[in-house]
């Protein structure tokens, strides 16, 4: 049989309820190819303040104006080389800050790998500058950084490795991206700023759907020719300029500091006046109170985490509900509190605890000032509660005369059955340790 000329022969085709013939199809298809060219056309104009739209659902991005996010403050530090290195030198560039130190053997020499495979070398010909800073730089000397670097560094020029004062250092962190700078507990995240110095951008380098919006998200920052308008909405993990705002000192000061009372007044729960906090008061996601006064007698265990966290927290928060079940109907309470309650409200953690299946059981809790509840971590709990993106990732189990008893991971299955043990040792007392 011949072959059928598609653009000569007529035939019937059926298209819902309608018939068409080949002419009237290809009409049809003619308007369909306009119309996806548009949409092409539309698409490649779209600007890097929309980047992340695609990934918005179910990932806790947010929308923010253009003009609401922070801009990183300058700084001068001392590159591995030992010459010094000023912010000034990234102006026009796009950069992505991330926090190490070389003593770190697992988590941090994976990130560098992660850094290295995933983005260092899929962005070797683009302007864009990986700046890692150390959080040891007492061991962290340029020298150290040198040699570390060789296993990383396949352009000199597009990664950076800085040290110099810790206090500087710290103040990277707090005053441009607000994470916690410690060699104890630094961001596990990817920190992405525009050519214009603002913080556009945060991603998790263990999350490969991160890994590739962070490609593609630099990719566009790396076209613009020009900032976004001011009124321009960008979806985005970062967080906005108005989180920073009388919040600098807070997240820089050691955690025994006592920040300095405002006005000689006090707030509501009159903490800032408390040389140390031996009781707290926080709301779950019901919107109740939660006093920590009312769990004696109790044996409770206790872990911080952020809404926004798409990594270790939902690993630990599931890891959380998997021991549930395997404690059974033993008396026990969970407490997980959020150590970013400017964004989890009571309204937020509703939503976020239900796919957790909280109950009695399991409160979830937020406050109302992050200092409030770093200085509940590390005054109550005896752990490092951070700031936003940065906590202890540690299970800490509280006796029923509310003492810490121990703190254990959550992913190492021998700590894991030591924590059970003390579990039941701690349901069995009748009386305080002596």
């Amino acid at each position: 049989m011949a072959p059928t000329n598609f653009m000569t022969t007529t035939r019937f085709r059926l298209i819902g309820k309608k018939v068409l013939t080949d002419t009237g199809l290809l009409i049809v298809l003619a308007n369909l190819l306009i119309v996806f060219s548009i949409g092409c056309g539309r698409k490649e104009k779209q600007s890097a303040a929309n980047a992340s739209q695609a990934f918005a659902v179910g990932s806790n991005i947010q929308q923010y104006k253009y003009s609401e996010l922070h801009e990183v403050e300058d700084f001068q530090l001392t590159d591995r080389y030992g010459k010094l290195f000023d912010k000034s030198s990234l102006s026009g560039k796009v950069w992505i800050a991330s926090f190490f130190f070389s003593n770190c053997k697992f988590e941090c020499s994976a990130q560098n790998n992660t850094l290295r495979d995933q983005v260092h070398e899929k962005l070797l010909g683009t302007d864009c500058t990986i700046v890692s800073f150390t959080c040891d730089p007492q061991n962290d000397t340029p020298e150290v950084l040198a040699d570390y670097a060789k296993e990383f560094v396949v352009s000199d020029e597009k990664w950076k490795f800085l040290t110099g004062d810790l206090k500087k250092i710290q103040e990277v962190g707090a005053n441009s991206f607000k994470v916690v700078v410690d060699p104890s507990t630094h961001t596990k995240r990817l920190l992405v700023v525009d050519k214009w110095g603002k913080f556009r951008d945060s991603f998790e380098w263990k999350d490969d759907k991160d890994l590739r919006r962070l490609i593609k998200t630099t990719r566009i920052l790396l076209k613009e020719s020009a900032p976004p308008d001011a009124d321009e909405i960008v979806y985005t993990r970062a967080l906005p300029s108005d989180v920073f705002v009388n919040s600098n000192q807070s997240a820089t000061t050691t955690e025994t500091e006592q920040p300095a009372p405002q006005n000689n007044k006090t707030t509501p729960q009159s903490w800032k006046s408390k040389d140390w906090i031996d009781a707290f008061e926080l709301k779950n996601s019901r919107g109740e109170t939660f006093r920590s006064s009312d769990m004696l007698g109790k044996v409770w265990v206790t872990n911080f985490f952020f809404s926004n966290c798409t990594g270790a927290c939902p690993r630990l928060l599931f890891g959380i509900k998997d021991l549930r079940e395997k404690i059974g109907d033993r008396d026990i309470t969970f407490v997980s509190i959020s150590n970013d309650p400017q964004t989890d409200t009571v309204e937020v953690l509703k939503e976020y605890s239900a796919r957790y299946r909280d109950d009695e059981k399991w409160q979830f809790l937020t406050g109302e000032e992050q200092l409030y509840i770093r200085r509940i971590g590390s005054e109550f709990f005896k752990v490092n509660a951070g700031s936003g993106e940065t906590h202890s990732e540690k299970l800490t189990v509280i006796d029923k005369w509310g003492k810490p008893r121990g703190s254990f991971s959550y992913d190492d299955q021998k700590q894991l059955i030591q924590m059970r043990l003390l579990m039941d040792t701690l349901l069995s007392e009748k009386e305080t340790p002596k």
